[in-house]
């Protein structure tokens, strides 16, 4: 999914620099550097992000996202189809 800037934020702001830059994925918005570090909670294994989840290859499962926010218990992933 293409990565864009958030609505509003002005070109010369402090917001404007790439390592500051906040990102909406779907319709989750997120700092790059975030997605960057998120690890699998059962394998410490990276994670995939997708529109509204995040997929551990590893562990072959599915983490949903749920009103902006991941959740990432292992109890309630689903496994991956």
């Amino acid at each position: 999914m293409a990565r864009r800037p958030l609505d509003g934020v002005r070109s010369g702001t402090a917001l404007d620099f790439p390592a500051a830059r906040v990102y909406t994925l779907g319709a989750m918005a997120l700092a790059p550097e975030l997605v960057e570090i998120l690890a699998c909670p059962k394998c410490k294994g990276k994670l995939e992000h997708r529109e509204n989840e995040f997929v551990c290859h590893n562990c072959k499962l599915v983490y949903a996202v749920v009103d902006d926010i991941p959740n990432f218990l292992i109890e309630e992933a689903r496994p991956l189809a």
